[in-house]
């Protein structure tokens, strides 16, 4: 057997059993998130942030899942509310303890001011970590940016809050 076959075969067993033990793992938990958010479309506003996700797929240092998020912003009668769902991707790099993730969501957005309001369909592609101060609780940091179609201006939302890991692991 040649040198490069024997690598190839090598590689193809690593590849295997790390897959196999990847997904052995125990059942992620679902990651509940809250906290106070700032967000800037054409003018700055204060507001919240709720979202939820669960890594469906997932090994010992990746996963991927569902994600869904709810935010409303206000300034001076001006209200931005966001809802929407998507997909979450994952990553532990080896030896942290932080999460880090990325999310592309679809959803829609309701624009108040004060005379009337629209509703337009949203994407929402952000990403952040989640810094664990407990076995369950970790400080989550988070950007997205949002995107309303027909609007022109696209929302810059920062949010920094606490998520609670709820269920396996």
């Amino acid at each position: 057997m040649s040198n490069r076959a024997a690598v190839v075969l090598i590689t193809m067993v690593t590849v295997v059993f790390l897959a196999t033990d990847a997904f052995a793992q125990a059942p992620a938990p679902v990651l509940l998130g809250a906290g106070p958010s700032f967000m800037e479309a054409g003018g700055s506003a204060g507001g919240f942030v709720i979202n939820a996700s669960k890594a469906l797929l997932s090994g010992r240092n990746a996963g991927v899942g569902p994600v869904a998020d709810f935010s409303l912003h206000s300034e001076d009668g001006v209200s931005w509310t966001s809802f929407g769902g998507g997909a979450r991707i994952t990553s532990r790099p080896l030896f942290w303890k932080t999460i880090l993730f990325g999310e592309f969501l679809v959803g829609a957005s309701v624009l108040t001011v004060p005379e009337s309001s629209s509703t337009h369909l949203t994407t929402n592609v952000g990403g952040g970590l989640h810094l664990p101060l407990h076995k369950r609780i970790n400080l989550l940091f988070q950007f997205n940016l949002l995107k309303a179609n027909g609007e022109d201006d696209t929302g810059k939302r920062t949010t920094i809050g606490i998520s609670v890991a709820l269920g396996s692991k």
